[in-house]
């Protein structure tokens, strides 16, 4: 109902009322939380703005990831003996920060507000990489040793606490003198050495619920095992 604005009536029309636009609607949530927790939200943008440069830093960045910049030598002299006097140009080498280099310059003449932009993307490359890997397998293994238990449980957890008793700093040192280092086999080996922590967290988990009413449903239904466990057990 409604009121009427010529007569001040009630009338039987229904008015709907106005909602906010779907992006000021979406974004309520977000203010609310920088309202209430300051601090998380400046980590929250911190992080942010991290993701951001990583992902468009190559597109951004002021100069090539290993292009050495050199200056006129200040004391060149054509007649002198002393290499450091004979040379034209000399390397920028540890520059301060200037309006060309802001971030100066490393010990190799090159820009590092350029390196660490590149930097970025191969870090969340290396970080997310590497998580996914160890979170992928090592739920997988986890959840089939909680969901079968008895003797698969006791071979899989027997395997999964040498591996953690191995020291990691020793399977780094061992896994570089096999072969040149790169992007991939450091993603590897981090993953590796994640996969068992995360087994163990997704065991616990899969203990809890492999006895609820649900499970044991599917089980006197005659669900087969790798069905309840992906389907079911471990979402």
């Amino acid at each position: 109902m409604s009121v009427s604005a010529n007569t001040g009536e009630l009338t039987n029309e229904f008015v709907r009322p106005q909602e906010a636009p779907r992006l000021v609607r979406a974004a309520r949530p977000m203010v609310r939380f920088f309202i209430q927790k300051k601090i998380g939200g400046i980590a929250f943008l911190i992080a942010t703005t991290i993701l951001v440069l990583g992902i468009i830093g190559p597109w951004i960045a002021p100069y090539g990831k290993d292009e050495p910049f050199q200056i006129a030598n200040p004391r060149y002299d054509v007649s002198s003996d002393d290499p450091e006097e004979f040379r034209q140009f000399i390397g920028l080498r540890l520059e301060t920060p200037s309006w060309d280099h802001l971030l100066g310059t490393d010990d190799k003449n090159r820009d590092l507000l350029t390196r660490m932009l590149f930097g970025a993307r191969r870090s969340m490359l290396l970080g997310f990489g590497a998580a996914l890997i160890a979170t992928a397998f090592g739920s997988v293994l986890g959840v089939v040793s909680g969901y079968f238990g008895g003797f698969v449980d006791l071979v899989v957890q027997r395997l999964v606490d040498s591996f953690i008793a191995f020291p990691p700093l020793l399977f780094l040192l061992l896994l570089q003198q096999t072969g040149e280092a790169s992007l991939m086999r450091t993603i590897i080996a981090l993953s590796f050495l994640n996969i068992f922590g995360v087994s163990r967290v997704v065991r616990s988990a899969t203990l809890a619920v492999r006895n609820d009413v649900y499970v044991e449903a599917g089980r006197v239904i005659g669900v087969q095992p790798p069905r309840m466990i992906f389907r079911h057990v471990l979402p």
